[in-house]
């Protein structure tokens, strides 16, 4: 992947600065109707959420780390759910 591209930032700000590494979500304009699209409504940002995407950057390859927005509780349970589905992790 080259140039900009929007994505939720997932990881948290502690695990961001131990590893160096930051782990997102795509923000995608494409894409079907698959449950694991989250659509954003009501923010700066257009598009939805692929929560099935999971991605982890050096922090140093981040091009922009321009802050858009902030999720809403009930839309990053969503995203939440989603993965706690997709990784099936207990604790």
């Amino acid at each position: 992947m080259s140039g900009k591209h929007p994505a939720l930032v997932v990881s948290s700000n502690a695990y961001n600065r131990k590893t160096n590494y930051i782990i997102v979500c795509p923000i995608t304009s494409g894409g079907n109707n698959f449950s694991g699209y989250i659509p954003l409504h009501g923010y700066k940002i257009h598009g939805r959420i692929n929560a099935t995407q999971i991605h982890s950057f050096d922090t140093e390859r981040i091009v922009s780390k321009e802050f858009i927005d902030r999720l809403r509780g009930e839309d990053f349970l969503l995203v939440k759910q989603i993965l706690d589905y997709s990784l099936e992790i207990d604790f």
